[in-house]
């Protein structure tokens, strides 16, 4: 019997690679975004949907068996999760595989222990994933752009280690999850196979790329501006604030077997990731100047 699968977040970084691989899969799918338009031409119905306008829920919602939920690190949208879950409950809903970040497991952290604690308490089944930050991180969004304006990597990680994940590995995880319900009430922490530090990263991505790419640390205020630059949300700045605190402090240092067991491979290396992506930095232009908010690195 076909599945009705509803991906929420279709357009980001696992969410898009979710959709990619049950395209080809027996399962009715839907595909959920704030700008249904970006999934023109993939093949996959469109629906729009918006966290902080539940009106929008209900005909997402309709007919679907399945869940994947990537909820975005902002405790301001923990309430609307919450709203989310409920009428996912009333509207027959029997699974959902909910992605957020390593820190939710390990202490709570940035803000969204709720939203599973919300889900675990409904009559949903569930499946959590706990994933470290994205190796797409480095080609899109704000740090993708300033590499490639700059030639600069500016973060403000200091000289922390991180076990960056492949988003295509945490998608083939929640893809399982999906479809194999011997994945429910499980609780998965998803790294990548070895924790790098930036400057290592910078290296990797000037060998691919034919340049020199710097790892530039900076300070937390640094990033608030640059991000409030981009048009970001106080709430979702400083989670992401935290997030960099958590890496300076060791948290993303943890490297898991989960993955490699859960895939049957080892996760993809940041080295094959790079060269996978290569062209996303080596078409940018001659570095420039750093941008005035990539201040060295103080005490921050």
């Amino acid at each position: 019997m076909t599945r009705h699968v509803l991906v929420i977040g279709a357009t980001g970084m696992a969410g898009a690679e979710v959709v990619r691989l049950l395209r080809p899969q027996d399962v009715g799918l839907r595909a959920a975004a704030r700008n249904p338009a970006a999934l023109r031409g993939t093949g996959v119905p469109g629906v729009d949907f918006d966290l902080r306008q539940p009106a929008t829920f209900a005909p997402a919602l309709r007919g679907i068996e399945s869940v994947f939920l990537a909820t975005p690190p902002a405790p301001d949208l923990a309430a609307a999760v919450a709203e989310f879950v409920d009428e996912a409950a009333r509207a027959g809903v029997e699974h959902v595989v909910s992605l957020t970040e390593l820190a939710v497991g390990l202490d709570g952290g940035l803000g969204m222990s709720p939203v599973e604690r919300h889900i675990a308490a409904s009559p949903l089944d569930w499946t959590f994933l706990r994933a470290v930050p994205y190796m797409q991180s480095f080609t899109r969004g704000v740090i993708g752009e300033i590499i490639r304006r700059t030639g600069h990597l500016c973060l403000p990680a200091g000289d922390a280690r991180v076990a960056y994940i492949d988003a295509r590995d945490v998608a083939a995880v929640a893809v399982a999850a999906l479809m194999d319900p011997g994945h429910r009430a499980q609780e998965y922490v998803l790294t990548g196979a070895h924790a790098v530090d930036h400057a290592a990263i910078a290296a990797v991505l000037s060998r691919v790329a034919g340049r020199d790419i710097l790892y530039v640390p900076t300070t937390y205020e640094a990033l608030r501006d640059t991000l409030r630059g981009a048009g970001w949300s106080e709430p979702r700045i400083e989670a992401v604030v935290e997030r960099f605190a958590r890496m300076r402090a060791g948290h993303t240092a943890l490297v898991s077997s989960t993955a490699a067991n859960l895939l049957h491979r080892l996760p993809v290396t940041f080295e094959r990731f790079a060269r996978d992506h290569a062209d996303a930095w080596a078409a940018a232009p001659p570095r420039q100047a750093p941008l005035p908010e990539t201040r060295p690195l103080a005490a921050a």
